[in-house]
């Protein structure tokens, strides 16, 4: 995903606020709703295109986004070693601003 220009410390507040007043309910945050809330807060078009649309690079390329979030990474690269690093750690969510395939789209197929 290309949302990191948007992202600003209100945003990050709000959902760290979120996750604590989850975690102490005994709850989780997906994937997917940590995706509405950026949606939510950049809204639903970056520079004309539609986040998430098949036709911009905002995709999600792997995984569930229904599954918990345990945590996120963000990123300039998605390289092989930060992939693994995020592994490693436990963190299933990468926010990436470079493209992850060189093919403009990210096409997986």
């Amino acid at each position: 995903m290309y949302l990191t220009e948007k992202i600003d410390a209100d945003l990050t507040l709000r959902l760290n606020l979120l996750d604590a007043e989850r975690k102490l309910k005994g709850e989780s945050m997906k994937i997917i709703e940590i995706i509405e809330q950026l949606q939510r807060h950049c809204g639903d078009s970056y520079f004309g295109k539609k986040i998430m649309d098949a036709t911009t690079r905002d995709q999600i390329l792997y995984g569930d986004p229904n599954q918990e979030c345990t945590g996120i990474v963000t990123t300039c690269y998605p390289s092989i070693d930060v992939i693994e690093k995020a592994g490693q750690a436990g963190f299933n969510f990468i926010v990436t601003h470079e493209a992850m395939f060189w093919n403009h789209g990210d096409h997986t197929e």
